[in-house]
């Protein structure tokens, strides 16, 4: 089996050839080409591969006595390598023309890898285009910070966003004259707050055992009373989330135990006057991780709090 140490590359073939250039100049040159943690790819004009390196091999599991001849396009290519990058490197081949560029490429495995790569045509001592040639960096770790930073940054984004909305809100609550222009802004702004979700306001009845529905928002199919003694916030006198922890119960007034909620009493004045419930269908705990579910239930918590 034959690998990159016992071919000649085509660096050191056209080294070679040059006369003023020492044998240890040429040996040296070499030697770099073939050590660096960099993955290099030449092609010939018809962009057959010649031959790799050995952080090429390394870097995606090709060696080279497997691949020497083989079509070099495509090789490196996935379902989530990007066309427009793809194309830019074809024009570029095509025109022997030098480009950088970021691209994801898949390993033999199947795995993926980000790299910058650089293009570069090969000219012999006599100008004549004889290889193309491909230095291929690993940035996957840059890369993933690069979206971690720009996830954190959406997410700030959208902080600011919720914030601007609930002064707004309150706003709207403190100039409400009437219940019922109370509940017109509380179905409005959760609706716009939480658009994934789906609720109710109850407030209690004059017999203070039950809770009549005066306002919904969202898909779900709300009930027209709850009694006080079937939510577990009412009975235990604060808010109540159901979806994070190990160990919980549902509230008897809701229809899917495998929906995240929450459950908020209301105060005025230090007397609780109703209740909001809030919940999440489309976050079912059935096919969603806990971990998942308990990310997005403490964000949207916050923001109901």
């Amino acid at each position: 089996m034959m690998d990159d140490e016992s071919v000649p590359s085509p660096l050191a073939e056209s080294l070679a050839e040059r006369d003023d250039l020492s044998d240890e100049y040429r040996r040296y040159a070499d030697l770099t080409l073939r050590h660096i943690l960099d993955a290099v790819l030449v092609t010939d004009l018809d962009n057959n591969i010649v031959w790799v390196n050995t952080g090429f091999e390394r870097m995606f599991g090709y060696r080279l006595d497997n691949i020497r001849g083989a079509p070099a396009r495509g090789l490196l290519d996935g379902p989530e390598t990007d066309a427009v990058a793809r194309d830019r490197v074809l024009r570029a081949t095509q025109g022997r023309e030098t480009l950088t560029v970021d691209i994801l490429h898949y390993t033999a495995t199947g795995d993926t890898v980000w790299v910058d790569k650089t293009l570069t045509p090969i000219f012999d001592e006599n100008g004549i285009h004889t290889h193309h040639m491909s230095i291929n960096r690993d940035i996957t770790e840059r890369r993933l910070m690069e979206e971690k930073t720009c996830e954190v940054m959406a997410n700030e984004e959208q902080r600011r966003h919720e914030r601007k909305l609930l002064s707004q809100v309150s706003e709207w609550l403190y100039s409400a004259k009437s219940l019922t222009e109370l509940l017109m802004v509380v179905q409005k702004s959760m609706h716009t707050l939480m658009p994934e979700s789906e609720g109710q306001l109850y407030i209690y009845s004059n017999s203070r055992d039950t809770l009549d529905l005066k306002t919904a928002w969202g898909d779900g199919t709300p009930h027209e009373h709850v009694d006080a003694e079937d939510c577990w916030a009412l009975r235990r006198g604060r808010a109540y989330s159901y979806g994070t922890r190990a160990i919980e119960f549902p509230c008897a007034h809701t229809e899917n135990a495998d929906t995240p909620y929450f459950c908020l009493p209301i105060i005025a004045h230090g007397e609780t006057i109703g209740l909001m419930h809030v919940a999440f269908s489309a976050y079912d705990r059935a096919i969603m991780s806990r971990e998942m579910v308990e990310t997005f239930l403490h964000q949207r918590w916050d923001l109901s709090l």
